[in-house]
């Protein structure tokens, strides 16, 4: 039977469309000296470690579930591109405008394509591609200013949530997807996925330890409040100056955290839908 398949990103990801090829590509940034991350110019602050992994409820894994066992599947994506293609209903070649556009409030210019090649280099931990479905729903979208960039850019609302939905894939089970190896790193397996109730929901996220699924609390956010990391984006553009975004409008509370035990960390609340907003926004950027 015909299920979809949702699939939220969040965290440091730049998205690309490749128009030619009917194509999304969601590059996850490699941030933090410990995993090999590149000083970015301009930024001297504390640079933590982003973690890409796939997040998912351990009850997709077993045929015939028929209810989520909140416990979550947490397998990580280092050195590796997810691909999720050719099944399912047709491609949609838009982002929405709450992911902010580099070249728009920056001037940065077109993504370089051997950011989404084989061999991207260090600046890139892990990529997500797919050439079906579209987007569907994203996070909360609170007003963010900054000082820097292109004159009328900002303010501007962003978000820090991204759904992509591919409806009609015409499987009873989610078991062509891929983990191909980058940068020369081996490919490795996935386990195959079975719906429930017509339906199965992944995570991709590109964060911090602290906001990996168990999150730990986290502080309000404040207007004034930086959106720490995304500096990490113009490691990617060397030649452009960044344009650190701030908080401008404190966001509505979230939902409460739903206290799912994880595999990224242990026990406690997972907050998978409530990701606190002033870190680890997506961005977005043409591709050259």
């Amino acid at each position: 039977m015909p299920f979809t398949l949702r699939v939220r990103f969040t965290g440091l990801c730049l998205f690309t469309l490749d128009r030619s090829a009917g194509r999304l590509h969601a590059v996850l940034i490699n941030y933090g000296e410990e995993n090999a991350g590149e000083p970015t110019a301009g930024h001297a602050g504390h640079r933590p470690r982003h973690y890409p992994r796939l997040v998912y409820d351990k009850a997709y894994e077993r045929e015939g579930s028929t209810a989520l066992a909140r416990r979550l599947a947490c397998p990580a994506l280092d050195g590796s591109v997810l691909r999720i293609d050719d099944r399912g209903d047709a491609f949609q070649p838009v982002i929405p405008r709450e992911i902010p556009d580099l070249d728009e409030i920056a001037g940065v210019g077109p993504l370089d394509r051997r950011y989404v090649g084989p061999n991207p280099g260090t600046a890139v931990i892990a990529r997500v591609t797919t050439n079906v479905g579209g987007y569907t729903r994203i996070g909360l979208t609170p007003r963010w200013t900054a000082n820097q960039g292109r004159p009328g850019a900002w303010p501007r609302p962003m978000t820090n949530r991204l759904e992509w939905t591919i409806a009609d894939i015409p499987d009873d089970a989610l078991g062509h997807w891929t983990l191909a190896g980058i940068n020369g790193a081996p490919g490795r397996p996935l386990p195959t996925l079975y719906p429930i109730g017509g339906v199965i929901e992944v995570w991709i996220f590109n964060a911090m330890m602290s906001e990996l699924p168990p999150a730990d609390p986290a502080p309000a956010p404040r207007r004034g409040d930086p959106a720490e990391h995304f500096d990490a984006y113009f490691a990617l553009f060397p030649n452009a100056p960044p344009s650190i975004p701030v908080l401008d409008e404190i966001p509505e509370p979230e939902v409460d955290p739903i206290p799912y035990p994880s595999d990224c960390k242990g026990q406690g609340a997972s907050m998978l839908e409530s990701i606190h907003s002033t870190r680890c926004i997506g961005a977005q950027v043409r591709l050259a």
